[in-house]
């Protein structure tokens, strides 16, 4: 039913106009200075896309932050509450077509194209995260969650040694 892509950039925004402006996107690697206790920044984009017949319904997306072995990860301290673990209705609407568009069939566009949504989110001064460790970003549509609908990445310590390679 549901089309979810999700990928990381160094910088990323959408204009007023619903256009995603992206700097340095497809990184899966982030870096942590030596001896920071933050990530360098980085920003994460969401795409979700549902078929037109579902536009008018309601659904609930979640963002969260997960380790390697799934569990939410937490930020460090006492308190061990979640870092990014986020759960927002949202509702599909309409594609606008510009004025300045010419389409002859405006009803039978509307139709053709699915319902779009864009979430953009950005850490600009880095998240708190262990340097050589995987991490994933996992998405739910629903309280649903897909394997393809997660976004694996790794921290490296900036100035360090190589990761050792998986042979």
């Amino acid at each position: 039913m549901a089309t979810v892509h999700v990928l990381m950039a160094d910088y990323a925004s959408i204009d007023q106009s619903g256009k995603l402006n992206v700097i340095g996107g497809g990184i899966s690697i982030v870096a942590a200075p030596t001896g920071a206790a933050l990530t360098s920044s980085f920003y994460l984009m969401v795409f979700i896309s549902v078929p037109a017949d579902a536009r008018s319904q309601k659904f609930v997306v979640g963002v969260s932050l997960t380790d390697g072995s799934g569990a939410i990860v937490t930020a460090p301290g006492e308190a061990k509450h979640p870092l990014v673990d986020v759960s927002q209705p949202v509702e599909f609407a309409r594609p606008e077509i510009p004025a300045h568009y010419l389409f002859p069939d405006v009803g039978r566009l509307n139709e053709l194209l699915k319902g779009r949504l864009q979430l953009v989110t950005g850490f600009p001064v880095g998240l708190p995260l262990a340097s050589g460790r995987g991490y994933e970003w996992r998405i739910a549509l629903d309280g649903v969650t897909r394997d393809e609908w997660v976004h694996r990445f790794v921290v490296a310590e900036q100035g360090g040694s190589r990761l050792p390679s998986s042979a």
